[in-house]
């Protein structure tokens, strides 16, 4: 008999994430408020994708931004009840960073 050696099939199951986020590097600065406003609804729509494709929903928003000077600012905010619906999120981290 050998001790360690088993030759049963493994069978792997992937841990449901914990959190969903998400992030990017711009290739410029940003200027303009609605600059920054199409990139923070397009960052939401990818991770309330990924919410709904993992069967979650999201209770806390957050949002962080990175400086050009590498100043991280960062805010969170609560949510009444869980969701994963891209309007309502977005919202909710624009009323967060004001």
């Amino acid at each position: 008999m050998q001790i360690g050696i088993d030759n049963s099939e493994v069978i792997f199951e992937p841990d449901r994430p914990k959190s969903i986020g998400n992030s990017v590097t711009l290739p410029r600065n940003l200027r303009t408020k609605e600059e920054l406003e199409d990139v923070a609804l397009s960052i939401t729509e990818q991770v309330c994708y990924r919410l709904r494709r993992n069967g979650l929903l999201a209770n806390v928003v957050n949002v962080q931004l990175r400086t050009k000077d590498f100043v991280d600012i960062s805010h969170q905010r609560k949510l009444d009840t869980a969701v994963s619906n891209t309007k309502i999120i977005y919202r909710h981290g624009k009323r967060t960073v004001r």
